[in-house]
């Protein structure tokens, strides 16, 4: 079973240490009736150990958030970069059950019509709103579908998108055309190139000067390819510097959606609404030969946050296994709606402890999948045929390859693993190597 908490894990993958009773049944529990309205923050690129609830340093708004709310405490994506993992996400499905794996070589293709939950939610009376910073979130991919009205910016930081959004509610509800509502903002921070104001740089001021402008968007892709040929103090200052940019950004958005949640509680907007609060993948700094993400699915790429908070919801460290296609029917079932046929999460609090999980990308390094079950994960390349394995509760940051010591634990994953194989094979230009070490 997942666990049910009310104290704040410092383990970056779940609570540890605290009294826990195991439960079955929805983990997000109401005082009174449940709400009417959904509020939808989505956030780009964030890794999880950057939020003072996983051990970073303190992000008092999304802390609260989270540890006023259910927070999901194994929470893991379905991919690594935006494109897939928010189309899984609003279709509460994994992509290759729909058919649909997009590549980072022809990210410009649109999707096809699929399941959505704002769709689900405009079939119920719903005005449904999206105010997006990335073209992958919008109706210019076919990633904006059940939205009665879309609005794409070029503004990056949350406050813009907020405005934006703020601006696009108000106006529905001047008409006359608002019964319930859904609100989705998705905010493009904190991506390459961390720049933040100046005023959340400091860190800055306490490391050597940056050789190679890694503030520039133009220039950072560039200089972080040099990485090969730098000595290993070169390639310290390159981290440390990445991170302490990267930090800035978490900070400054975070007192953004200071800001607009507390503009959004002035307005009586939040008064009845469930806020829901996700991620699309997270951000990889060399743990594994690569900067950024869509390169691998460990959990630097792959792990996510998720959590949602309202007035009167009952607070709950969740630390059973979610995963992405988790959130549209947890969010349609809190606010007391049917979940339509086509949506295959589970409602969080309700799945089997030791449902397997799957994730995977069609990225820079080529095809790979990934499962998870327990404690343990198994990673396939298709362009090599390596099998990763990591025991995720002694090695959360995935640095130690198990997979020859355990060859009985790859073997059965990767029977988990192998109808996905065959599923993904017709959705992709590209043959898997057979695996190696089975």
């Amino acid at each position: 079973m997942g666990c049910r908490t009310g104290t704040t894990p410092t383990h970056p993958l779940g609570p540890t240490g605290t009294t826990t009773t195991d439960e079955v049944g929805p983990a997000l529990v109401f005082e009174g009736d449940p709400p009417r309205n959904l509020l939808v923050i989505s956030i780009d690129t964030l890794r999880r150990d950057a939020l003072g609830r996983y051990g970073g340093p303190s992000t008092p708004t999304l802390d609260r958030l989270l540890g006023e709310g259910v927070a999901l405490d194994q929470h893991v994506q379905c991919s690594n970069w935006t494109f897939p993992s928010t189309t899984c996400t609003q279709a509460g499905r994994y992509l290759d059950d729909l058919g649909v794996v997009p590549s980072i070589a022809g990210s410009r293709d649109p999707l096809p019509t699929l399941p959505s939950m704002a769709r689900a939610l405009r079939d119920q009376g719903f005005t449904t709103l999206l105010s997006t910073a990335s073209v992958y979130v919008s109706s210019e991919r076919n990633n904006a579908q059940g939205y009665d009205e879309d609005q794409l910016t070029g503004i990056r930081y949350a406050r813009g998108i907020w405005e934006q959004g703020r601006d696009m509610l108000q106006a529905a509800m001047d008409r006359g055309e608002v019964d319930r509502w859904l609100l989705h903002l998705h905010v493009v921070e904190p991506h390459e190139a961390y720049a933040p104001p100046e005023s959340y740089l400091a860190a800055l001021d306490e490391l050597p000067p940056d050789p190679w402008d890694l503030g520039n968007h133009d220039t950072v892709y560039d200089m972080l390819a040099t990485w090969p040929d730098l000595d290993p103090e070169q390639q310290a200052l390159m981290v440390s510097l990445q991170r302490a940019r990267y930090a800035g950004e978490v900070q400054y958005l975070d007192d953004q959606l200071t800001e607009a949640l507390a503009e959004a509680d002035a307005l009586g907007w939040l008064d009845d609404t469930l806020v829901m609060l996700w991620t699309d993948h997270g951000e990889a700094f060399f743990e594994h030969g690569h900067p950024t993400h869509a390169w691998t699915l460990h959990a630097q790429e792959g792990d996510a946050i998720a959590g949602f908070w309202a007035k009167g919801l009952e607070p709950v460290g969740w630390d059973g296994p979610t995963t992405a296609i988790d959130l549209a029917p947890t969010a349609m079932t809190a606010l007391g709606l049917p979940v339509p046929d086509g949506f295959d999460g589970e409602v969080v609090g309700t799945a089997d402890p030791q449902r397997a999980r799957f994730t995977l990308v069609n990225g820079r390094a080529g095809v790979q999948q990934a499962v998870l079950q327990g404690p343990d994960k198994l990673l396939y390349d298709w362009s090599t045929g390596r099998l990763e394995l990591y025991d995720r509760a002694a090695d959360p940051r995935e640095l130690n390859d198990l997979a020859a010591r355990r060859p009985d634990r790859v073997r059965a994953l990767y029977d988990l693993l192998t109808p996905r194989v065959d599923r993904l094979r017709p959705l992709v230009s590209a043959t898997p190597v057979a695996p190696t070490g089975l």
